[in-house]
């Protein structure tokens, strides 16, 4: 029997459980979570959190089933921050002769643990059978770590927003959509959509600017709120909260341009940017070379301007919605792009990290 063990699944919001479901949708199998994640006919219901409580039970469960396999979702925050699910779980799992799978979704391990919180992955990682890293950063930083380079395998998140919106072609008088798509908090560039807004506004253009997400802090909002006053485009501005997938596949259909300015640079880990390709949405983004996979190629499927360089990105925000031709390439670009990368394709990867396969 093979299990897949996370901390978040759907209905929760939270791009790591959508990434779960769609890998459990091409590879059946039990998926044990948290109560309050177990609607769905595959979720068990293990315990109500993952304190030690309920990793106690969560072991207890497993010495009881005896899986041949066991793909663990690692990211800190849907363990409750717990590091025993790092240190614990590799030995239950050789106790039982279990194989462990571990996909990381993030390089931090438990917070509690300091300026030590990235070591206490270490132990977890080098027991693990295989490890699944989602992006070139992750595959270049933990190839360095003895022993572990070996067991790496580059396996992308790919698309979790299934394609169910059809595009509205804008009216000759209508507004440019740009749409940005992800969670709202601070460190996630969102006051640099603002800006470019601004700065489309200003070349001449009239346009609007949809956020599409959930914001996590109240107070977040309202000062994104008073920089949209500040910068004179609020009427322009809206924000939709958390939306159901068609809906976000609408708004993504829609979508002019979407723009993604990720702090630490785009890359294969990126949910949002898999569901924006797969919707042909024109890409404008933040990229570091060492992180940006050969396929992804500028100008022809996507925008990306360095890293921190906003007065760049806000530029190539402004040349691609000046210019319509551009978007047009990127869209085809950007849907052939998101071909490479369809589910069957990743879940023949993740079967041959089962299997034990190079």
């Amino acid at each position: 029997m093979r299990v897949m063990l996370t901390g978040s699944y759907p209905p929760r919001v939270c791009g790591v459980g959508d990434y779960t479901a769609c890998v459990v949708g091409q590879l059946p199998m039990p998926v044990w979570t948290r109560a309050s994640c177990a609607e769905r006919p595959e979720a068990v219901s293990v315990a109500d959190d993952f304190g030690p409580s309920g990793l106690d039970k969560l072991i207890e469960k497993l010495l009881a089933e005896r899986p041949a396999l066991v793909h663990l979702q690692y990211e800190r925050a849907i363990w409750d921050q717990n590091p025993d699910i790092c240190l614990k779980l590799p030995g239950v799992l050789k106790k039982i002769g279990a194989r462990l799978v571990t996909t990381l979704h993030s390089l931090d391990g438990p917070s509690g643990w300091g300026r030590a919180h990235r070591l206490a992955l270490v132990p977890l990682l080098q027991k693990s059978d295989a490890v699944l890293v989602c992006s070139h950063r992750q595959f270049s930083l933990l190839g360095r770590v003895p022993g572990l380079k070996k067991k790496l395998v580059l396996t992308p998140v790919g698309n979790v927003i299934p394609v169910a919106g059809i595009r509205r072609e804008l009216a000759p008088d209508e507004p440019l959509r740009l749409v940005y798509f992800g969670f709202l908090w601070r460190g996630r560039n969102i006051e640099a959509l603002l800006r470019a807004l601004k700065a489309v506004w200003a070349s001449g253009l009239d346009a609007t600017l949809t956020l599409v997400g959930e914001v996590r802090e109240p107070e977040y909002r309202a000062s994104l709120e008073a920089l949209a006053s500040e910068l004179g485009v609020s009427g322009r501005v809206a924000f939709t909260g958390a939306l159901l997938p068609g809906e976000i596949s609408q708004a993504l259909a829609d979508a002019d341009l979407c723009l993604l300015p990720f702090a630490t640079g785009v890359s294969t880990g990126r949910t949002t940017l898999f569901a924006a390709l797969a919707h042909g949405a024109p890409v404008v983004t933040m990229a570091t070379p060492e992180n940006l996979a050969p396929e992804f190629q500028v100008g022809e499927n996507l925008l990306a301007t360095p890293t921190g360089d906003e007065p760049a990105f806000l530029a190539e925000v402004v040349r691609a919605a000046r210019d319509s031709g551009l978007r047009e390439r990127l869209r085809a670009g950007a849907l052939v792009l998101a071909s490479r990368y369809s589910w069957p394709t990743l879940a023949a990867q993740l079967e041959d990290a089962y299997e034990g396969r190079p």
